[in-house]
């Protein structure tokens, strides 16, 4: 693996390439584990798994937390009665048929207990749900945007609305997550005709060199199911600017260029999914 959890990257070239290629192997092989051929598309949300519909009126500042939190008061007979089964499906055809669960459900799972355990509290008052319905809404998902069954919900005293998904996820192995990034992730990917040149788009440093410029590589992990790609930022300052007094004495400005970076495959890379370390797919 990369490191530890929390450990801090590599700060040579060499270190941090043999890092990136691990970590783009351990992203692969895990999404080959979980989305192999013959199992089941794995329905990972991305998105926002719940949200709000307005602007929160003036003394209600801590509803937004109670949303967010899932402290909700569901009198008996709110909700509908709800079908069996609703439809999530994604443009590439591929329809799931799935359980509704009611939104308590989703919150269980998403929110940690200790937060949920301080609902009905001065930051987190409960929120009345006065009414509830079922709408299809767009959503991101580790296979891309999907349509998915979204409960809509009133609440007394607010003429905000919330939006909560209405069907669970499923169990996935979680991405470790470095203490410091290696690089940036990849918003975009173009594939040339052959397709074997990949090329990311994402935000980074400024063109440029010296104590504020990085250069960007792409590091893959190829394999027969999935191509993982992990952007390795290695900064253009003198060594001894590194831990020197450069390091305090330079301020770099807070401002992000868009960059690229791109490597060639062995083989093209046809239908298979590419993805970066978190195991999301990367939008072509």
């Amino acid at each position: 693996s990369p490191g530890p959890p929390g450990a801090a990257w590599p700060t040579d070239p060499a270190g941090r390439t043999i890092a990136a290629d691990r970590l783009a192997a351990a992203a692969a092989d895990r999404w080959e584990r979980e989305h192999g051929a013959g199992t089941p598309r794995v329905f990972t949300p991305t998105g926002s798994y719940s949200d709000q519909i307005g602007t929160w009126e003036p003394c209600k500042g801590g509803y937004k937390a109670a949303l967010i939190n899932g402290c909700l008061k569901i009198p008996d007979g709110v909700l509908p009665a709800t079908p069996g089964h609703a439809q999530i499906g994604w443009p590439d055809g591929t329809v799931q048929r799935r359980p509704i669960v009611p939104p308590s459900a989703i919150f269980e799972q998403r929110i940690p207990a200790d937060a949920r355990a301080s609902c009905g509290d001065s930051r987190n008052p409960e929120l009345t749900v006065t009414s509830a319905i079922l709408v299809d809404a767009p959503i991101d998902t580790a296979w891309g945007p999907a349509t998915v069954p979204m409960w809509q919900l009133s609440f007394a005293d607010t003429a905000v609305r919330g939006s909560v998904l209405a069907v669970a996820a499923d169990p996935t192995t979680a991405a470790p997550e470095p203490g410091q990034d290696i690089g940036p992730r990849p918003d975009r990917l173009t594939v040339s005709p052959d397709g074997r040149t990949l090329t990311v788009s994402f935000i980074g440093a400024p063109p440029g060199t010296g104590p504020c410029g990085y250069t960007y590589e792409l590091r893959t992990a190829q394999r027969p199911g999935v191509v993982a790609v992990v952007v390795v930022a290695t900064s253009t300052a003198p060594p001894q600017s590194l831990d020197g007094p450069l390091e305090s004495t330079v301020g770099c400005p807070a401002v992000g260029a868009l960059r690229t970076a791109a490597t060639t495959l062995d083989t093209a890379l046809g239908e298979r999914p590419a993805i970066e370390n978190r195991g999301h797919l990367i939008t072509r």
